[in-house]
């Protein structure tokens, strides 16, 4: 869809020498930290039509429900759902403040359609572009998406996935966050709703 894309990026890595300060090593270690919830998958919802999702599901669990459609060969619930994922993880990034964890959503693309085929790949992103550009398409979309309304889940997935958790400083939703005005802003910004919707 216009404003949804196949982004990927890449875990965060710390380097660190290998052996003691002034020590001959052969190059740095890489080291992957992540914390306990850093983007947990609590419902393995598996291929669902879109009326079948919850607010309950966070991308995590939409992603790899998409990815599980791609399987099946099942392409529009495939899309759905991948819209619907990224609609969560826009309003996840307004609600959660510490910055660094916001990636969490490109992280958890990445590892539901990183091994993808190029033709997978392609037939995903032509099946969303059709959504989006099929006005009846889109307009069934936003309304099933706005009749599910803001995700319920606390979105533990991402703020574990930030540089606050190891801090011990995960922070909460910005001063003065509303969620019904966030999720229509989502809608129409992100996945370009009718603005009644």
């Amino acid at each position: 869809m216009r404003g949804i894309s196949m982004a990927m990026g890449a875990l965060l890595i710390v380097a660190m020498p290998a052996g003691p300060v002034g020590a001959q090593n052969d190059g740095p270690v890489i080291r992957n930290y992540q914390m306990e919830g850093d983007l947990e998958s609590p419902n393995d919802i598996g291929c669902i039509p879109i009326d079948q999702a919850r607010p309950a599901y966070n991308p995590v669990d939409l992603y790899r429900g998409a990815a599980a459609c791609i399987a099946r060969e099942e392409w529009d619930d495939a899309a759905r759902l991948f819209a619907l994922g990224g609609v969560y993880g826009r309003y996840d990034m307004r609600r959660v403040s510490d910055r660094t964890a916001h990636q969490a959503v490109m992280v958890a693309q990445m590892s539901a359609f990183g091994d993808l085929e190029e033709a997978q790949q392609a037939k995903l992103s032509e099946t969303v572009g059709h959504i989006a550009d099929d006005a009846e398409e889109l307009g069934a979309l936003c309304s099933a998406i706005a009749a599910l309304g803001p995700p319920t889940y606390q979105p533990r997935y991402m703020s574990r996935h930030g540089l606050g958790a190891f801090m011990g400083n995960e922070g909460s939703a910005p001063e003065g966050f509303d969620p019904q005005a966030t999720f229509k802003e989502v809608m129409t910004g992100f996945l370009h709703c009718p603005a009644a919707e």
